[in-house]
This record gives structure tokens, sequence and C-alpha cells, in this order.
């Protein structure tokens, strides 16, 4: 029988469930560097692990270091984000934890442990919390923003296909299961735990967290919309359609990324543009029409295809084992290149309008996060006409965008600030998307953070 290893790893469940929407999160506690008037917690971390910070002392004897994990959606699948590990400092009486919550809290108060002046106590009041599990001996963070997300085998689940690693991101299967707040490693995960520590870990003992400059969250994070691609597909529409300047930018960035062999996108003030959400299933086409009626001269008007791809994979995917898998993006270019559609009847509509524009005058493109597994190496390598797409990403994408927002000029107050906020809001939430959903987390809490704080000094 296999001996079992001594349990070094504590899974602890961080920025996870619907409570974080409206509450404050005490798994803060983890990221945070306390000031305390006791020179062993001065300028040190507490641990703090889920639901209530409170443990078993004989099965934690062993335990060493606590994974930070949070439950994270990633192409349909759950995974387990490890967003950071604090190791326990074994130092002898250097303890701030009591099996009482109310003593946990009382050795707090008087060690008078605070965060940015504010008393710990009062910043998290849950009387049920101890506060404080352990002491830190050393914080780490992923190197070179690398995001490490565990996917727990079962045989009883079904077989799924799981997403590949991409240049950022590292799928690791494990035999542990977080699913609940708090777990302890398994002894088959113990030299795995060790590896992805070593290897893709490092030291951030300095980095404490910095409260945002505003105390209000975004529409999209109020309304838990920041990730939905149907919603960041109309707002994109609706700003370009708007703003003849914000056009012109988008079509800058488009120029800068599209094939080789593709003409550049041109237009000027007389140019006509239609944008078009959801055409044969296209989440945003894009016609650039140069020709007019006087001049039947179509050599100066575009076709663009643009896929917005979020935390969803490509859709369609018939898999053949002798060639590339068609897909939504082979439907698409069949139908842009070739102007015609087979309805649901088997017959075949014509688009007089698709057929009259050149071939090099149509351009595809998939706008993703830049965290994202999906990448032209991938597409060329797995789907048809995958090649023949171009990858867009929100975070260039939204610095490439114009800072202000001021369509059809107008000098009213009013309408400035209206549009001000509006805008700002929009490019927040191109901003929230480009964030992995653990990054996103944290934002919600720090600034749910700030907002405690406020309220305790004023």
């Amino acid at each position: 029988m296999k001996k079992d290893i001594p349990k070094r790893y504590i899974f602890n469940k961080v920025f996870s469930g619907s409570y974080l929407l409206y509450n404050l999160g005490n798994e803060l506690i983890n990221f945070m560097i306390v000031d305390s008037c006791n020179k062993n917690y001065d300028k040190r971390r507490l641990i703090y692990i889920n639901p209530y910070g409170n443990y078993n002392e004989v099965e934690a004897n062993n335990a060493e270091y606590v994974l930070h994990v949070m439950n994270v959606k990633y192409e349909g699948l759950t995974f387990y984000e490890l967003i950071a590990i604090s190791e326990i400092d074994k130092t002898k009486g250097l303890n701030l934890y009591d099996k009482s919550a109310e003593q946990t809290r009382k050795n707090i108060e008087d060690s008078k442990i605070e965060f940015n002046s504010c008393a710990l106590e009062e910043i998290f009041k849950d009387e049920n919390s101890h506060l404080c599990s352990f002491v830190a001996k050393n914080f780490y963070t992923p190197k070179d923003d690398t995001h490490i997300l565990f996917y727990v085998k079962s045989d009883n689940k079904k077989k799924r296909k799981i997403p590949k690693d991409s240049e950022k991101i590292k799928i690791i299967k494990i035999k542990s299961n977080p699913q609940h707040s708090f777990c302890y490693s398994k002894t088959n995960d113990q030299t795995i735990l060790d590896d992805i520590r070593n290897n893709y870990f490092e030291e951030n003992n300095e980095s404490n967290i910095t409260l945002p400059k505003y105390t209000e969250q975004s529409l999209s994070i109020i309304c838990d919309r920041t990730k939905l691609e149907d919603s960041t597909s109309n707002q994109i529409a609706y700003f370009l359609s708007r703003d003849t300047k914000m056009m012109e930018k988008f079509i800058e960035y488009l120029n800068d990324n599209r094939k080789k062999d593709e003409k550049e996108i041109i237009i000027n003030k007389n140019t006509k543009i239609e944008i078009i959400r959801e055409h044969e299933h296209i989440d945003l086409l894009i016609k650039i029409i140069n020709s007019t009626e006087n001049n039947k001269d179509y050599s100066n008007d575009h076709i663009i295809v643009i896929e917005n791809k979020i935390d969803s994979g490509i859709n369609g995917v018939e898999k053949n084992y002798t060639s590339k898998s068609k897909s939504q993006l082979s439907d698409y270019y069949e139908y842009i290149t070739t102007g015609v559609k087979k309805t649901s009847k088997g017959k075949e509509k014509e688009n007089k309008e698709l057929q009259s524009i050149d071939s090099k005058n149509k351009h595809f493109f998939i706008l993703v996060p830049s965290y994202s597994t999906i990448t032209e190496e991938i597409l060329k390598k797995e789907y048809k006409n995958g090649k023949e797409y171009s990858i867009l990403h929100y975070d260039k994408l939204s610095s490439k965008l114009p800072k202000s927002y001021n369509p059809y000029k107008t000098t009213d107050i009013n309408i400035l600030n209206e549009r001000k906020f509006l805008y700002e809001e929009f490019i927040k939430t191109l901003k929230y998307i480009n964030m992995t959903n653990s990054t996103l987390m944290r934002e919600l809490s720090y600034i749910r953070l700030k907002q405690r704080i406020d309220e305790i000094r004023k």
C-alpha cells in the first residue's frame, strides 16, 4: 500500500461566489501588507483561509503552503486558477490564531493590526471570522503574467476536450478538488505542486494592494455584463457607428493587422459605412462603400468580418480526422468570398453585393482577450480557412481608440458630460474584458475595500 505523504499544501478558494458581488471578502487579507505596533507582525502578511479562517490544528500541522485558487470558467469548462501562494511561518509563538473567533479578533485588536490606518477588525466586521489563520513567511505570485489553471481529474466526469496551453496559460490536471472553500492536497499531486511553485512562481513580498482611485464600480460590473459577447459587440457597433474619428482609429487598427495580400482599407468623408450585427450569425459585419450611383467602381469597397470571442471557443466544429475542422469560421469565409448562402431547404441564395467586391477587399478578424488560447498558429493548424483570419486583442483595441467621444461636435455641457460618462464606461468594459476572471474579481474586491475604508474614515 502506498504510504501517504504529509499534506504540505492547503487549497484556499478565494474571490468566488455571489457573496462578493455585494460584500467585502475577507480573503483580501492574504494580499495585504499590514502595519502593527507589535514588531512580529509589522510590515507582514497574514493568511486567511475561507470560509471563516478556522482550521483543525492537528490536520494542518504538516501544512507549509496555502494555494490561493479561484473558480473560473474558461472555454466552457470549470478550472481553478492559482493566483498566489502563501508560505506559512512556522516560528514558534508567532501566532494570532485561536479556536475562538472572538479571541483571535481580540489578539489582532491588541496588536493594533491595521491596513491604510484602519483597524483590521473594523474593516472586516463579521464576528464569526477569525481574520487570521496563519502568519505568512513569504508570498509568491506567477512569473511573467503566466496563468496556472487546475483541472480536476474525475472518473465520474464526462470526457471533455481540454483547451491546449497557450503562451500565457498552462492547464494542469490534478486529483485534489478545491470544490469547497478549503481542502488539503492529494498525495499524487505533491510533486506537481512542487514543480509549479518552483518553476512558475516567484517571491513577491513587496507587492501590496493598491486601492483604486475611483470608488464606484462600472455599470458593466454592476450588471455582470463584462464577459458577454453580444453585449460587447452591441457596444462596439454603437460607438463606431456614431463617431467618425473612432471609426478612423478602428480602421487604422484593422489595417495594421490585415493579411499582407489584402488591400488597405481606405475611408474618407464620402465613404458610406454600414455596421450590421448578426448578419448570417456574423458578430460584426462592416461594409465600407466608396462606390456611388454615378461611379460603379467597386474596387475600393470592402467587407470586414469580425468574430467576437471572449471566454468561448470556436463554435460549430465538425471534426474530420483527414483534414482541418469545418467550423463557423469556414462557414463565414465561404459565404463572404462566394456570395452564396445555402438556405434551410438546401437552395442557394446569392448576394450580388458580396460578389461585386474583390476578394482582396474582404477581411476576416477574430477579436479576443490577450489571454485567449485562440492564436493565428492554432487557427492555421486546426481549422479550415483559419489561416484567413487575423487576431485582434481587446487591450490593444482599447488603447488605440480615441481618448474622448463627441460625435457631431457639441459644446453643450450636459451632453458632453453624458457622453464622457458613457464612453468611460465603454472603455472600462473593454479593459475588464481583457482581464481574466480572477483579475477582474480582485479588481472588484479592491473597489469594495476602498469603499469600506472611505466609510470608516468618514
